[in-house]
């Protein structure tokens, strides 16, 4: 028989694959899986995460709760339907940093069950809750307080958000990447957070379609922003063109800028 270079798959793969292939039955033994050591666990996870498949076919919920440990640093749900009793779920996992929860609009979370989550989350680095009608400002002061590490911020669509939630942020050392677009926030938001303590640390931040904020604010984001490299803006008022700007591209402004998108609404 010739020698054949094809892979086999080692023992422990094949054991992932059957259990895979029948998560419903071993989620429903729970006694089982908690045994499973965190190596596997970790990779169950991911290839649950991975596959719409599974969460149309078994109980989303009940193989998520098997699933999780404590010491789980990333989870992306932007695939799923979250709601409050997912996220009362993700509780148990207190080391998270990266948390991705929507993007399309949802509206099945409610601000008290973000703000329940959101309080465990300590060591959180980065979070999207982009078009969730349940981030509100509460959220968004949940998180100035609670998540001091916070260097990613997506709340883009979340109407609910506004000036108050915003201001909060400028205290936090660490924020580099914001998306604030299609928000309620005002150039006095934005002043506000640019001249805090994370407006030199700023690398990337998103403002278009925000209807209450003017290209007047482009030279306050230029002047407090030193490290800025990606700026996005949208002028809603189809009259502002006309108006004078006293934005500069000249160094050392944006010494570090490599993306600009300045859309102007005719």
């Amino acid at each position: 028989m010739p020698f054949s270079e094809r892979r086999v798959d080692s023992l422990i793969s094949l054991s992932m694959k059957y259990i895979m292939d029948h998560l419903e039955k071993y989620a429903w033994d729970f006694d089982t899986v908690t045994v499973f050591p965190t190596n596997v666990k970790h990779s169950m996870l991911r290839k649950f995460m991975s596959s719409m498949y599974y969460w149309r076919n078994i109980n989303f919920k009940k193989v998520l709760k098997v699933l999780l440990i404590p010491s789980l640093k990333r989870i992306d749900l932007t695939l799923a339907t979250v709601d409050d009793e997912i996220l009362e779920i993700l509780t148990v996992c207190h080391d998270l940093r990266e948390v991705y929860l929507t993007r399309e609009k949802n509206n099945s979370i409610t601000s008290e069950g973000l703000i329940n989550f959101i309080s465990t989350l300590k060591h959180l680095n980065l979070i999207q809750m982009s078009n969730c009608d349940g981030v509100n400002d509460d959220v968004i002061t949940c998180l100035a307080e609670t998540c001091q590490s916070l260097s990613a911020l997506d709340v883009n669509g979340c109407k609910n958000v506004s000036d108050e939630g915003i201001e909060r942020l400028s205290d936090l050392e660490n924020i580099q990447w914001l998306s604030l677009s299609s928000t309620q926030v005002t150039n006095d938001g934005i002043k506000k957070l640019v001249n805090g303590a994370s407006g030199a640390n700023i690398k990337e931040l998103r403002l278009a379609n925000c209807k209450n904020i003017t290209s007047e604010i482009l030279d306050i984001i230029t002047r407090h922003c030193p490290s800025i490299q990606v700026l996005v803006f949208y002028t809603m008022n189809p009259c502002e063109h006309r108006q004078s700007t006293h934005f500069s591209l000249e160094e050392p402004n944006l010494k570090n800028l490599k993306q600009l998108t300045w859309t102007v609404r005719w």
